[in-house]
């Protein structure tokens, strides 16, 4: 029963998560060997004495397909409730006595609604109070059975630690670990994948091993010869499904496990024998039957390993001798075999294959005249031009061959059924000469195809959607059939170096690349339902006219080496992106022409070296959301109206080396959207103290001018190299103002070399002030978001839509874990750690009743010299808690080095720096210790030290701790500080 208190406690609450006199109904749902029936049971051994009567009805689905089975289930029903023998359902005195008796029945292992309703009869009625469970692996059986949605609670896999016990306790009989097992007993587990039977099974299976050898030979058989109790289990599942929804389960098990949704349905559609749209009701159906899952945060398709071997042996079964007469093929060995020995049939639907050291001189797939799925991966890169021979069959719809080796496609191959067709990386030079008719193509890709010089004729391909053409070195032009290709919308040619002439563009194109096409030098007027046009380091010299006047376009990236003022360029409409050429030295926005720019989400100027001034009509694009003006080095003026755009999130001035002045507000009514401020390298003094309003600000200051921070609330700051700094003002209000705010997870402020800071002892003191104020805040915050979290787990054992339970995962997956880092000068560690030592390490005895009720972790702090701040430092913080009795625990705490996002160069630290951290342990390697251990603890030992980590690789660094502290966190200080 390893595993099950949590969840019979989550089953009780459904169970009374309604009115006493109500008769309620509660399903229990989950894939075959999950553990419904054991948590059934273990829920009505709790509960039947609290009812009148009561009665466990096991495998209704089996019993029910029995000769006479639903009169012997509704025999045994009446029998257990009633006490007497020989009772009809149907008799009036029988249902009376039911109406009045209060029962508790479990229908286990359901598998049509109608099984219930012919075992306990149509329209029978209870006694007040009862309570009926159903367990199913079908949930649209249940979602029959039950009120609402809410009262089907669904059995998850068992966690790791739980999986592990309840399989060494079949392996070992008893739950206790051995260590020389350890590695062999997690591939166990894993190969289980947390389903109580498969473990339950695989635990009794090795029990008799003698010896690790003997582990080892049925671990390994496993892999080849699954096992039949566990598959068998597995297949009652795949058995009750239809047709088409045993086709997309073999297509998914075979193939398309962790694909994205979208991808699998247009797959699995392609395979279909008589082509139509049927994978999303299957996909529906396998989902409903608990053999497939949904991950809704990444749109994929995700299935059990164990159900996914059972369908890939299903199809192996189909002809153990000759895989050339399965429906699939996935094995590299065996579509080897069937192309060496010409031994495919038409039994073959698909084939993904993938050439490793395999030698091919000839693949004739022209046999296999159903197959209408072929992808072929080539890792070699030595496979010669001409050196196989190739047929394919005409039956294919979807055609992928990346490092395809031959010229062309083999002349007897007709295009007519082919839907998609990709050759990444290949050979070929011309895909056909003539004579092909491919109607019903829509998609063609061919991206780093280097000695493609031309374009097969696609005019006979009326259905063409997407063309990619990424990277091919060698094409010179674009056939200008190509305006004809009404249902065009996406055309990548990127990186086509040696594309001199495009022709006029059809008019439903709304993606256009043409990024890094150095010999293109003129672009032909643009359709109108364009939306991205990507000319960065083009050969084109001026943009279209008509580029500037599409209401559709949102995302214009453009860095053309031209030198012309924007105002000639006529009327605008760009909605949301606009990257200017680097070469503009003039912006002069009149008033007709910014009305047409009232969408424009991103302005940006980066690297535009000549721009000397903001026009104060920037104000007037009221839904700006990011201006970037990076690496304009003559910029020395922005206007103060820059304060009405109330959407403004991102503001970057880097390297900005003449903007000397921030503009001032009219009044105390900052940048009230603001969230990235970036003034590394520029010129700016001083940061107006209005500036923002806003509760979590990123900032970056490093190697600015700047000589004073006001008291911004920000939540990163980074100041290093700021040599000018002097004064950092505290920002107490702001802190407190967002106390409460557990989304607010996560603060760093480094002051790495800023020189002025290490002499002034009152700048010190206001940033260790305000280490100590924002520790509290983030460590109550996260005591608060834990407290949320078992709200949320108690609201899902009460039944929560599943649209709720969707959005509520999401809310709190979102959250970073707890951290404080705040790096400056200087040799003290703060007054208000009250544990402090010389060196690299203290031991400190802990007071009575320290993990208590309102406890919130430890604060850390230490100082060092002697290193180089880079990113993939981080500091190792061991904790070693201890006991009167001799019992002790470690947990090992990393933190990363508090530096910037983004291109951080990295620094050497000049003198010694304060660091003081905190993280909430509880995310740490070993926390979850058991707390009867933590109230028995009397002392606490600490070592810091510093390790760089690259490439996976740990180097220890020659820090030098040189002195260290703790600081222990309540929740009543807290108050007192907020």
């Amino acid at each position: 029963m390893v595993g099950i208190q949590s969840r019979i406690k989550e089953v009780k609450s459904l169970l009374s998560n309604n009115d006493s006199l109500d008769v309620c109904t509660v399903g229990i749902w989950g894939m075959g060997g999950i553990g419904k029936t054991t948590l059934a049971k273990a829920v009505f051994k709790r509960l039947s004495s609290n009812f009148d009567a009561s009665c466990l009805l096991n495998n209704v689905r089996e019993k029910s397909e029995q000769k006479d089975g639903v009169d012997q289930l509704q025999k045994t029903l009446l029998k257990e409730i009633l006490k007497e023998e020989n009772l009809s359902i149907d008799s009036t005195s029988v249902r009376e006595r039911l109406s009045r008796t209060k029962v508790l029945i479990v229908f286990d292992d359901v598998s049509d609604s109608r099984q219930i309703k012919d075992v306990a009869g149509d329209n029978l009625r209870y006694g007040d109070g009862s309570r009926i469970i159903v367990t199913s692996r079908e949930r649209s059986v249940l979602m029959k059975a039950v009120r609402e949605r809410k009262y089907i609670y669904q059995v998850e896999k068992l966690k790791t630690d739980d999986a592990l016990r309840l399989f060494q306790f079949h392996a070992f009989n008893d739950n206790s670990p051995r260590e020389e097992y350890t590695e062999l007993s997690a591939r166990a587990v894993k190969y289980a994948g947390g389903i109580p039977l498969a473990l339950e099974v695989l635990g009794s299976l090795l029990f008799p091993c003698e010896n690790k050898d003997e582990w080892e030979d049925v671990l390994s058989t496993l892999r080849d010869y699954p096992n039949e109790e566990i598959q068998n289990t597995f297949r009652v599942s795949y058995n009750r499904l239809g047709r088409n929804a045993q086709e997309v389960f073999l297509d998914i098990a075979c193939f398309y496990k962790g694909k994205r949704i979208e991808d699998v349905k247009k797959m699995v559609d392609f395979g279909q024998l008589h082509g139509g749209s049927h994978a999303a009701d299957g996909i529906r159906v396998l989902r409903d039957r608990s053999l497939i899952s949904i991950d809704s945060e990444w749109e994929t398709i995700d299935m059990h390993d164990l159900v996914q071997e059972m369908g890939r042996a299903i199809v192996r079964k189909q002809c153990i001798e000759e895989p050339g007469r399965r429906s699939r093929l996935f094995i590299d060995e065996d579509v080897y075999h069937i192309l060496k020995n010409n031994t495919g049939t038409k039994k073959v639907q698909a084939i993904f294959f993938v050439i490793r050291q395999q030698n091919l001189d000839h693949a004739d797939f022209t046999k296999m005249y159903n197959m209408r799925l072929l992808s072929v991966t080539d890792l070699r890169s030595f496979w010669e031009i001409n050196t196989l021979s190739l047929s394919l069959p005409n039956s294919l719809r979807y055609l992928l061959w990346q490092g395809y080796p031959l010229k062309s496609l083999p002349p007897e191959f007709s295009l007519e059924n082919l839907v998609e067709l990709h050759m990444p990386y290949s050979k070929v030079t011309q895909l056909w000469n003539g004579g092909q008719n491919p109607v019903n193509l829509k998609a063609i890709r061919l991206i780093h195809c280097r000695h493609l010089t031309a374009l097969p004729n696609l005019s006979g391909s009326p259905n063409i959607e997407r063309i990619n053409l990424h990277g091919c070195e060698s094409l010179v032009e674009i056939p200008s059939y190509f305006k004809d290709l009404d249902k065009l919308t996406y055309l990548n040619l990127s990186w086509c170096k040696s594309l001199k002439y495009l022709p006029e563009m059809p008019d439903k194109l709304t993606y256009l690349d043409l990024s890094w096409c150095k010999s293109l030098k003129y672009l032909p007027e643009m359709p109108g339902n364009i939306e991205f046009l990507s000319l960065n380091n083009s050969g084109i010299k001026e943009l279209p006219s008509s580029v500037w006047s599409h209401q559709k376009i949102s995302s214009l990236k453009s860095k053309l080496k031209v030198s012309r003022a924007i105002s000639k360029y006529g009327g605008f409409s760009l909605e949301k992106y606009w990257e200017l050429p680097r070469g503009i030295d003039e912006l002069n926005f009149s008033r007709r022409k910014m009305e047409s720019l009232f969408c424009l989400t991103k302005l940006i100027l980066k690297d535009c070296i000549n721009v000397v001034s903001l026009p104060p009509s920037i104000c007037k694009l009221k839904s700006l959301e990011e201006i970037d003006l990076s690496g304009c080095f003559a910029l020395k003026v922005v206007p103060s109206n820059i304060y009405k755009l109330t959407n403004l999130k991102k503001l970057n001035f880097f390297r900005c080396l003449e903007l000397q002045n921030f503009p001032q507000p009219a009044g105390p009514v900052g940048l009230l959207s603001l969230e990235v401020l970036e003034l590394g390298c520029s010129g700016i003094l001083e940061i107006p103290e209005y500036l923002i309003c806003s509760t979590s600000l990123w900032v970056n200051l490093t190697q600015s001018q700047i000589r004073s921070i006001p008291a911004l609330p920000v939540a990163h700051l980074y100041a290093d190299g700021c040599e000018s700094l002097k004064t950092v003002s505290s920002s107490r209000t702001a802190i407190t103002q967002c106390w409460n705010r557990y989304e607010l997870l996560q603060e760093q402020l480094t002051f790495y070399n800023c020189r002025s800071l290490r002499f002034d002892a009152d700048a010190r003191s206001c940033i260790m002030v305000d280490s100590q104020l924002r520790i509290m805040r983030v460590a109550t915050a996260s005591s608060k978001l834990k407290e949320e979290k078992k709200h949320y787990k108690l609201r899902i054992m009460q039944g929560a839509t599943a649209s709720s339970k969707l959005k509520e995962k999401k809310h709190y997956k979102k959250f970073s874990e707890p951290l404080v880092a705040i790096a400056l000068p200087g040799y003290k560690i703060p007054k208000w750690f009250v544990h402090q030592n010389e060196g690299a390490s203290i031991n400190v005895r802990l007071p009575a009743n320290w993990f208590r009720e309102g406890f919130l972790g430890f604060a850390l702090s230490f100082v060092a010299s002697k290193f180089i701040v880079l990113r993939g430092l981080q500091f190792r913080c061991k904790y070693n808690f201890k006991t009167e009795e001799g019992e002790s625990h470690e947990i090992n705490c990393s933190f990363n080095c508090p530096c910037r996002d983004g291109d951080f160069p990295g620094c050497i630290l000049c003198g010694r720096h304060v660091f003081v951290l905190y993280k909430d342990l509880e995310y740490e390697e070993g926390a979850k210790w058991s707390s009867s251990f933590y109230n028995r603890v009397t002392e606490v030992f600490v070592y810091f030290c510093g390790v760089y980590i690259n490439w996976g690789l740990i180097r220890r660094l020659s820090c030098e701790v040189i002195r260290c502290g703790i600081c222990l966190l309540y929740a009543e200080d807290a108050e007192c500080l907020g």
